[in-house]
């Protein structure tokens, strides 16, 4: 019985054991600063649309001509940097299974 009464104490200190560093753990980066983030978007928003407002690029036709090349400078690195490698190495991949499945019917 003593046994049992020593693993029920023990039980007992392991749960206030989790319970205490479950509540004591230590915050993520972002939880700790959250407030300074927040005011540091709103202020960027505010200054953002200070030089919106204020710029030559308000009303002219510049603005929609920089929007466009950008998404077409964009388009082009995603494709150059992201697809085309991912093509090369599917095909390169395909080319090794086709070539080890050629191996194995030419030694069997």
């Amino acid at each position: 019985e003593s046994k049992n009464k020593t693993q029920i104490e023990l039980e007992n200190l392991r749960k206030k054991i989790r319970f205490l560093t479950s509540e004591t753990q230590k915050p993520n980066h972002f939880v700790i600063h959250r407030n300074e983030y927040i005011f540091v978007g709103i202020v960027a928003a505010f200054v953002l649309r200070f030089l919106f407002k204020n710029s030559s690029l308000n009303g002219s036709n510049n603005l929609s001509n920089w929007i466009a090349l950008g998404i077409t400078s964009l388009t082009h690195f995603i494709q150059e940097h992201v697809t085309d490698p991912f093509r090369g190495i599917i095909s390169e991949l395909l080319l090794n299974r086709k070539n080890a499945t050629l191996n194995e019917k030419i030694l069997a």
